[in-house]
């Protein structure tokens, strides 16, 4: 009966999300007209047609609390808004060249002895590719009642294709910030608590995300004016996303149906992702169902062991090969779950098709959005 209270509660409170995301809506693009103009004239007229990012200028010093408050705004409407901001504020320029990929420029501006302006220093850092993992830790031990070194952490974690200790790094996060919970119940699978979920309809933080978590766990989906979501919201439904190369679950999705759809593919297009456990588990099914049984358990094996926690589901076998369709759908339900090692479970269960559920680091990928994988994986 209380478990049903909770559920009850969930769905009133996912209603009046919904009815605020309405309410924030954003209009819809003007068209160009269609008249000669010149370089100067084009670039200036976009600038002016590009819409603004829905952000306060003094809760705007890092991309994450950008996100915060507007997690659908693309990367040129919010620089954009930044130069609206500002031409001349050290973090905002800053931000703006991070944003553009300039990552050396974007340095220059971030000397000042802050917690935001290391914060934004070290991700400079990290987006290009740099070890920063002492320097992680020097910056957290200086800073323990503080999101940043946190966020930080996870951000490297997940460019490195790590997750081990995201649950320790979130419950670290949710005793500085109860928004945190949030994440913490979507990544391992848990029901969304109320409390937390009344706390972030007051406070507008990550509202558009926070629904789909809740939706996801209801197998609901939507159509949304954000990249990430409407991808994940793709899987619920079994729908192919539109394939941006930098995307991990894009580019996934369209590889595997394409493979189980007879087309060809070109699986160098996978190596920029290569660290990541997408990357591995993908491979141990492409090379299991290609016979190559000991190139799959190298495969499977990595995956095994930079996931928190995963289990296997076996389900009615409907194609040839088997454990791609789980890269671009999400069962609604299954024969049996086994815990183990993922090469000899179907190994020894050739009558069926397998479904990894695992603690999924996507969940926390969007807590940095498209511009994340846009810095981390884009050309």
């Amino acid at each position: 009966m209380e478990k049903e209270d909770k559920l009850k509660n969930i769905l009133e409170l996912k209603k009046k999300l919904e009815k605020e995301l309405v309410k924030t809506g954003k209009k819809k693009k003007e068209k160009i007209k269609n008249n000669p103009k010149s370089g100067k004239d084009i670039k200036k007229l976009k600038e002016k047609l590009i819409k603004k990012a829905n952000i306060s200028k003094e809760d705007s010093y890092t991309i994450f609390d950008i996100n915060k408050q507007d997690y659908d705004a693309s990367i040129e409407e919010i620089i954009n808004t930044l130069r609206k901001f500002s031409t001349t504020d050290k973090i905002f320029l800053a931000l703006i060249n991070i944003l553009e990929g300039n990552f050396d420029e974007a340095s220059k501006f971030l000397n000042q002895n802050t917690v935001i302006s290391k914060y934004n220093l070290l991700l400079t850092k990290l987006y290009k590719k740099q070890n920063i993992s002492n320097e992680i830790v020097e910056f957290i031990k200086n800073n323990t009642h503080s999101i940043y070194p946190y966020l930080l952490l996870l951000e490297y974690y997940i460019a490195n294709g790590l997750s081990k200790n995201f649950s320790k790094i979130l419950s670290q996060l949710s005793n500085i910030d109860s928004f945190f919970k949030i994440i913490l119940d979507a990544y391992m699978g848990n029901q969304i608590d109320t409390n937390t979920l009344k706390n972030i309809i007051k406070t507008k933080v990550f509202p558009s995300l926070t629904l789909f978590f809740i939706k996801k766990k209801n197998f609901e989906s939507e159509n949304t004016k954000s990249f990430c979501l409407n991808t994940n919201y793709s899987l619920i439904e079994g729908k192919i996303p539109p394939n941006r190369p930098y995307c991990i679950k894009s580019v996934f999705a369209n590889t595997a149906w394409a493979l189980l759809n007879g087309r060809e593919i070109n699986l160098n297009n996978l190596k920029r992702f290569e660290k990541t456990p997408e990357y591995n588990l993908f491979f141990g099914f492409f090379y299991y169902n290609n016979n190559l049984f000991e190139k799959s358990k190298i495969f499977f094996s990595k995956f095994e062991n930079q996931v928190e926690k995963y289990e296997i589901k076996l389900l009615f076998k409907k194609e040839t090969f088997v454990g791609l369709k789980q890269f671009y759908y999400i069962p609604r339900g299954y024969q049996k779950k086994l815990s183990g090692n993922i090469f000899d479970i179907i190994h020894q269960n050739p009558e069926y098709d397998f479904y990894v559920e695992y603690f999924d680091p996507e969940v926390v990928r969007l807590l940095f959005s498209e511009k994340h994988c846009k810095l981390i994986y884009g050309d």
